[in-house]
């Protein structure tokens, strides 16, 4: 039996590509997914609810930080 680690990112801004296992969480996962139970919490909202909307408008703001920074060079 294989043990499936938590495969969530923990680089944050410092690293642009993980290179290593220890850039991962690296818990047991939940059964049916590639996070750890806190992980695949923060990852899996449920559609119309105030998190899915407050996880979009996070999308979108960064998005447009993204292309305007692409932008202004």
């Amino acid at each position: 039996m294989t043990i499936r680690k938590c495969q969530y990112p923990m680089w944050g801004n410092k690293l642009p590509k993980p290179t290593t296992d220890e850039h991962f969480c690296g818990k047991p996962t939940k059964p049916g997914s590639s996070y750890c139970p806190h992980h695949h919490a923060r990852c899996h909202v449920k559609p119309d609810s105030p998190e899915e909307r407050h996880v979009k408008n996070n999308f979108r703001a960064a998005y447009k930080w993204n292309h305007f920074k692409q932008g202004s060079r």
